[in-house]
């Protein structure tokens, strides 16, 4: 690298979107740009739109962190991001150009602007959010053998997913799992919090809560998760399941229908008053101090900071074996895994975790040791001695 041209590091985040609320995955970039700002570099990160969320921009103006915005493209390869990306770089004059998002377009433009250094992270499988089989174009996938080809460091979540690059003749020794972290503290159980919470739902404490964090989207397997809870209900009277995240919506606002499949489930096995859809919530961590049980029946993943996060907080957690899962949860020891698609198996370890109190404990507290490989301080060192070995090549 001619470090002649620029008279210290820049390293800039390319986000794409935005986030509505402060995640484990903004903490991440933040810890991040934080140290490297604290060591004298330049700190940028990219949103496809200005921020809403106060908490995040008073974090990143008291970090010293600038935000610049690049309208998200519409298309793997948009001339209109491309210039505009390239820009950007040239601009900053950018020495480490790390990006998170799926689109091509921006990493073409930090490579025409000559970045010396270029990091691609691949946060999420292959699999099609709607479950339908992909087109050939995609499986080939053109944009991220692109990508890939252009990046000098690929960095997936998980080793599933490193598995998945290996397919698109991404070089092993290209790529370096890391994952994306929490900060363990930020989600230890509350009394106070389980109080609150269970309160303002109208439970009266005798109530054995399952919870999920997620999206109402077919990958997410909500759909297993209520068939398998149904399984379950009909013997446990006491036990609620509650489930968080986006509600998915048409355009014009109505249901679409993925969602109405998972109401007309409730109908039909009558449990409308035992199943409760929360939406997009602002409390997770109170939310899992109120729960019991964390139940994570999705499809396909990359390393869900959903599970980390209830694994932190104490919750025995039961998931199925696919992605980065069983990477964390070891099976009996940690957690619960099962098959995926398998509903009786689901119901069975729901039925196993929510009959016997000494398993719940021995896994929760096995699940809150395990995950130091996964703690923000851990991979935010990571991720500054790659960018640092990179920068001597």
């Amino acid at each position: 690298m001619n470090k002649s041209k620029r008279e210290k590091n820049c390293v800039v985040h390319y986000w794409g979107g935005q986030p509505n609320v402060r995640t484990s995955r903004f903490d991440w970039h933040h810890s991040i740009l934080d140290k490297c700002q604290k060591q004298g570099w330049r700190s940028v990160v990219i949103f496809s739109s200005p921020l809403q969320n106060e908490e995040i921009k008073k974090a990143l103006a008291e970090s010293k962190i600038q935000c610049l915005y690049i309208k998200r493209p519409k298309r793997q390869y948009d001339l209109r991001c491309i210039r505009e990306s390239y820009r950007m770089f040239k601009n900053t004059g950018c020495t480490i150009a790390h990006f998170h998002c799926v689109h091509a377009s921006p990493i073409i433009g930090a490579a025409l602007a000559g970045v010396p250094v270029r990091i691609w992270s691949n946060h999420s499988s292959e699999y099609n959010d709607d479950g339908k089989s992909m087109s050939w174009i995609h499986k080939f996938g053109l944009s991220i053998r692109v990508t890939c080809t252009l990046a000098h460091k690929v960095l997936p979540v998980s080793e599933g997913i490193g598995r998945e690059l290996l397919r698109y003749g991404v070089p092993e020794d290209k790529m370096t799992v890391a994952p994306i972290p929490i900060d363990p503290a930020r989600y230890v159980a509350r009394p106070e919090a389980r109080s609150k919470i269970r309160n303002s739902l109208g439970f009266t404490g005798r109530e054995l809560i399952v919870c999920n964090v997620g999206q109402a989207i077919y990958r997410k397997g909500w759909d297993i998760l209520i068939r398998s809870f149904a399984q379950v209900a009909q013997k446990i009277p006491q036990i609620h399941l509650i489930l968080i995240g986006a509600i998915a919506n048409k355009d014009d606002g109505s249901s679409d229908q993925y969602q109405k499949s998972l109401l007309k489930l409730v109908e039909e096995f009558g449990i409308q008053d035992r199943i409760h859809f929360l939406g997009i919530r602002y409390d997770i961590a109170d939310i899992l101090s109120a729960s019991d049980i964390f139940a994570f029946p999705t499809r396909a993943e990359g390393m869900p900071l959903a599970i980390l996060e209830a694994m932190a907080a104490d919750l025995p957690c039961i998931a199925t074996s696919v992605g980065g899962i069983p990477e964390v949860i070891k099976d009996g020891e940690n957690g619960l895994l099962v098959e995926s698609e398998d509903e009786n198996a689901f119901a069975s370890g729901l039925m196993s975790l929510a009959t016997d109190q000494t398993l719940r404990s021995r896994l929760g507290g096995n699940a809150q040791k395990s995950l130091e490989a996964f703690s923000l301080a851990y991979q935010t060192k990571n991720i500054l001695n790659i960018y640092n070995e990179l920068l001597t090549l």
